[in-house]
């Protein structure tokens, strides 16, 4: 009888430890799906604004450009001026 009550009590205890388990693996579950969901709204705004850079970054790259021949161009004509004079 008495190695029954300790059997018991050890089965007791596991059955405990085991609905910790479960609950603990609950909220993890319930963790990990709201990260997917907030890791792929953050992954699509990244797209977005990479978007919205490179756009960006290729604009002022074509101004840069510009301003490169336009600089070039007066360098030129003065350079031109100077050896007529």
């Amino acid at each position: 009888m008495l190695l029954l009550g300790g059997n018991m009590y050890w089965i007791k205890r596991l059955v405990q430890s085991i609905d910790t388990v479960k609950i603990t693996v609950g909220k993890i579950q319930r963790a990990s799906v709201i990260s997917q969901t907030e890791f792929a709204t953050f992954k699509e705004h990244c797209i977005t604004d990479r978007d919205v850079v490179h756009t960006r970054l290729n604009d002022h790259s074509n101004t840069l450009k510009r301003h490169g021949e336009e600089i070039a161009t007066i360098k030129e004509k003065i350079k031109h001026k100077d050896h007529e004079t």
